[in-house]
């Protein structure tokens, strides 16, 4: 199985982020995902939310996911599936 499209990496970010705000454009992020895995989206999806939840207050929910919640999930799984 091949790596995922553009429409394809668009999808698979909104199952994974289904639940959350995001703060920027998904097209955007799906651009900046090519040459990654479907395993990898995940992992970037989920690298994002924890640095989002990181940030925010001392309370159960995540703030919106922002441009640069996505930059550093993808700089972190890029140097592990490198």
């Amino acid at each position: 199985i091949g790596l995922p499209g553009q429409a394809n990496r668009a999808r698979l970010l909104r199952r994974y982020l289904q639940d959350l705000t995001i703060d920027c454009d998904l097209e955007l992020v799906a651009e900046r995902l090519s040459g990654l895995s479907p395993a990898d989206i995940e992992a970037v999806c989920i690298s994002a939310a924890r640095r989002a939840f990181g940030r925010g207050d001392n309370d159960d929910r995540v703030p919106p996911l922002s441009w640069e919640d996505f930059e550093h999930a993808i700089k972190r799984v890029a140097t592990y599936s490198a």
